[in-house]
């Protein structure tokens, strides 16, 4: 339920203040590194073969952004009776294989056959499942059962009416960014998260990015505000304004509480080394918190007092 607020900001600060000495607390305690918020779809594996991939491939495929962990060439996704779309694009994976070659002056030398090993690479271009049609159900996205939050989609729908808002687009899987030149928010959808105080979160931290922007806050134009020690002030902003939101549409659970604070704690070096970077950062968070829910109370606030004018029966 939506923290609804007609007496002043005085409990919000309070709430507020209250977030950011919890999370300085699990900093300070130590927290786990931190998850991503979206289903993964598992560790990458071959169509072909079944098994996993490994190595430098495991990191190339799993930062693909794809929903789902199966991966083949366009001749496997074919033997499987898929069929890649038009215009997709392939990733590039490397195979390792040792040739073992006859060495003539050691097996002379040697009175007997000797062989050295030659390292030879291999690349082949491989799809993810997501990428086709056709393949058995086997190969699908992985996707969870969230339902959305009617009061959340209340405050986002608030602040999209109000015009100022960047577009909110869910057409990304395994990532979620803000793009400031387009001033477009991209999230994977609701059922490509663990959880709906997840998908919340992952929300409320882009779109707490985008508070940042010139026709808003302008909270970057003193430079670039993600590059060096200015994007950690920056992720930590967005991380404490999507706990502040989280906490204030009641979308909160101790997981995605825990989970805020150890991304904060991905931050730690830089923390470190200035000691008043997350109070900044929550000072920032809290700002553009209340721009996001700003329209939401204003709604909120007509309609505590009914119908009638607001101000009726105060002196002039």
């Amino acid at each position: 339920m939506v923290v609804r607020h007609y007496g002043g900001n005085t409990d919000r600060a309070d709430a507020y203040q209250a977030i950011t000495d919890n999370i300085i607390r699990q900093l300070e305690a130590g927290t786990a590194p931190w998850r991503r918020p979206w289903t993964s779809g598992g560790w990458p594996r071959s169509m072909s073969t079944g098994n996993r991939y490994a190595g430098i491939n495991v990191l190339i495929l799993a930062s693909a952004g794809y929903p789902s962990p199966w991966f083949g060439t366009y001749r496997q996704v074919q033997e499987l009776g898929g069929q890649v779309r038009k215009g997709e694009h392939s990733s590039l994976i490397t195979f390792w294989k040792e040739l073992h070659l006859r060495d003539d002056e050691a097996s002379a030398a040697a009175g007997e056959t000797r062989y050295h090993a030659v390292p030879m690479l291999r690349v082949f271009h491989v799809f993810n499942a997501a990428q086709c049609d056709g393949l058995p159900d086997k190969y699908g996205a992985r996707t969870a059962d969230v339902e959305t939050d009617a009061d959340a989609e209340a405050v986002v729908a608030a602040y999209v009416a109000t015009g100022t808002a960047p577009a909110i687009c869910h057409d990304v899987h395994g990532q979620a960014y803000y793009r400031p030149s387009e001033d477009t928010v991209h999230i994977p959808p609701a059922n490509e998260h663990r959880s709906a105080a997840e998908f919340y979160s992952t929300l409320w931290h882009e779109l707490a990015h985008s508070t940042g922007h010139a026709s808003r806050l302008d909270r970057w134009h003193d430079g670039d505000a993600f590059t060096g020690h200015a994007r950690g002030v920056e992720e930590l902003t967005a991380e404490m304004g999507a706990a502040f939101l989280s906490a204030e549409t009641g979308t909160a659970t101790d997981a995605s509480d825990a989970n805020s604070a150890a991304y904060v704690s991905s931050w730690l070096q830089a923390i470190k080394a200035d000691k008043r970077m997350v109070i900044r950062a929550a000072a920032a968070g809290q700002r553009a918190s209340d721009l996001i829910m700003g329209p939401y109370r204003a709604a909120e606030l007509v309609a505590g007092f009914g119908d009638g004018d607001p101000f009726a029966g105060f002196a002039a």
